[in-house]
């Protein structure tokens, strides 16, 4: 977390000086802490509507993570690279119509193909925009969650460092 981020915390001085005095570190973990469990809710919400969209919903939802970051006081929350982490996109999105050629061969000394039988349909998958109907339906609850999670790792934090003091 930079200089020109601040946390205000509202309720007694003593907290708000004590989060101004702990390191960027620690402001981070508990910045953190908080986006990871607030995007867990859309997680959760994206892997439950996956069911009935993909036979194997367990390699997509390992997939599906979030990354904070506490500099700017964002979060992504989405499809991570890992795996077959990609290839959810296809049922985010669709595709189109897909085909391939049937054999082809030369003909004569001149380079043209002539083709056996028609294109050979593939398939094609319907979009089922399972992940931006989450983030719809839970952008209200994720909102208004944030801010309690990250107020919830600094009590805990400070739990652990009181906890620590009587030892």
């Amino acid at each position: 977390m930079n200089d020109e981020t601040a946390l205000r915390i509202f309720g007694t001085k003593e907290l708000a000086s004590l989060f101004d005095e702990m390191s960027t570190d620690v402001k981070k973990n508990i910045v953190n802490t908080g986006f990871r469990k607030a995007g867990r809710i859309i997680i959760d919400k994206a892997s439950e509507n996956l069911n009935g969209v993909v036979k194997d919903p367990g390699k997509f939802r390992k997939s599906l993570g979030t990354k904070p970051d506490p500099a700017k006081m964002e979060m992504e929350v989405g499809m991570r690279r890992k795996g077959v982490g990609w290839k959810a996109h296809f049922f985010e999105g669709g595709t189109v119509d897909r085909y391939y050629k049937k054999k082809s061969y030369k003909i004569g000394p001149v380079n043209f193909k002539k083709t056996l039988g028609a294109p050979h349909f593939t398939g094609k998958i319907k979009a089922s925009h399972f992940f931006e109907n989450a983030v719809e339906s839970t952008r209200e609850e994720v909102t208004g969650s944030i801010f309690q999670f990250i107020k919830e790792s600094f009590e805990k934090l400070i739990r652990k460092y009181e906890g620590k003091k009587k030892a």
